[in-house]
């Protein structure tokens, strides 16, 4: 708040209409009931902003931060133990639609795809396969690190994609499955390309241990958010190529 003096003694002032020094008027105007039900409607106002932003942040930071990490989490913890379903539900790709695109673009017929499995691995569709081989992972980790292995993960480092980044990713998956002679309508039906609005790169310390000695080493895994939702994208070579 600016100090005020009185013009005719030079004495400082308060609120008061008239100088203490001299007497003189000080042209102060008192706080009318008016002013102090602005000053307070204003005050009200800008609480109730903050709170409304609090809300707003609150909301985002439940839906967005860190919801990555939750879904990559289920994903690794189904993948090891061979819950089908489950990994199906955290990648961003539909895998028994893709099957089915894949074989229809190859003239195979499903029944015949699935005798195939049962011939060369004794099951009957792309579940039994996924089971299968978390089974023998399950059976050749406890050869190299004892009995009741058990996994764990921890994220080391990220790295979010840029628009153009983004775009380019999009592009590029677009190209890949269109060599496969699929079309933009089909690609969307395997994976929702133009519902994926953040992209982050995520490297991933993964830790198997056993009864007798312990693995660890390092993954990437590319997650995308397609509204909502974080999904995995693709990544984990080494998690497949050495577990299974």
């Amino acid at each position: 708040m600016s100090e005020t003096f009185c013009s005719k003694c030079g004495k400082q002032l308060g609120a008061e209409q008239f100088c203490a020094g001299c007497g003189a008027p000080t042209n102060v105007q008192p706080a009318t009931t008016a002013t102090k039900k602005a000053n307070h409607n204003l005050i009200g106002m800008v609480v109730c902003g903050v709170v409304l932003l609090i809300v707003i942040l609150g909301a985002r930071s439940l839906f967005f931060s860190g919801g990555y990490e939750r879904a990559l989490t289920r994903y690794l913890n189904a993948t090891v133990n061979g819950n089908y379903s489950r990994m199906n539900r955290y990648s961003a790709m539909d895998a028994d639609r893709l099957i089915s695109e894949l074989l229809s673009a190859e003239g195979m017929s499903q029944r015949e795809f699935n005798d195939l499995l049962n011939d060369e691995f004794g099951v009957r569709n792309l579940r039994g396969l996924f089971e299968y081989f978390a089974e023998e992972n399950r059976g050749n980790l406890e050869q190299q690190l004892g009995r009741n292995v058990r996994h764990s993960f921890e994220i080391l480092s990220t790295e979010t994609f840029s628009a153009r980044e983004m775009d380019d990713l999009i592009r590029e998956i677009e190209r890949d499955f269109e060599s496969f002679g699929f079309s933009s309508r089909t690609i969307r039906n395997i994976i929702p390309l133009n519902r994926i609005n953040e992209v982050v790169e995520v490297r991933v310390r993964i830790t198997a241990t056993g009864r007798d000695d312990s693995t660890t080493y390092t993954e990437w895994f590319t997650m995308v958010r397609i509204g909502r939702n974080w999904r995995v994208l693709d990544g984990g070579e080494m998690l497949f190529g050495m577990f299974w």
